[in-house]
């Protein structure tokens, strides 16, 4: 039993680094949009943003479970639980961070004036830059237990 529980555990944190890596590359597909300064985003763009954000919905649900169930069927010791509430915590952030990032480029899509979205998408690019570079670091820092990456990304 103890087995099927460290690989239950190690599945879930499997699926949380695939969650944050979907994220990501949501978050720098939106990051791209807001560096072309020369076009508006369109809709097939948004189309697709919006079917990699069905995918972070569904794995987000998938993880939740996983771990919901984990407790109850394995009964992890207190470090183990302290884990998993922590990876249940992050991966309704990171399924939140993306529903964000569609929004995102949807605003994007609804200003009307190119003279308007060129003028503003430096700021909102290093905004982006600078969002990103956190949720990078914040995902790094819990899956390789980094003390001071965490609070780099906290200060």
């Amino acid at each position: 039993m103890a087995q099927k529980k460290h690989e239950v555990i190690a599945e879930i944190i499997a699926d949380y680094e695939k969650l944050a890596n979907m994220v990501l590359h949501q978050l720098d597909e939106v990051k791209k949009l807001i560096s072309t300064s020369e076009q508006l985003p369109g809709k097939e763009q948004l189309k697709d943003l919006k079917g990699h954000e069905s995918k972070i919905n569904k794995l987000e649900v998938k993880i939740s479970d996983n771990i919901i169930q984990s407790i109850a069927l394995y009964q992890p010791v207190a470090s183990e639980i302290r884990n998993l509430m922590a990876c249940y915590r992050i991966v309704i952030s990171l399924e939140r961070i993306g529903d964000l990032a569609l929004s995102i480029a949807k605003q994007l899509s609804r200003i009307e004036s190119q003279e308007v979205y060129s003028s503003l998408s430096g700021f909102i690019s290093k905004m982006m830059d600078l969002s990103v570079e956190m949720a990078r670091s914040s995902m790094l820092s819990f899956i390789n237990h980094d003390m001071e990456l965490a609070m780099w990304t906290i200060k």
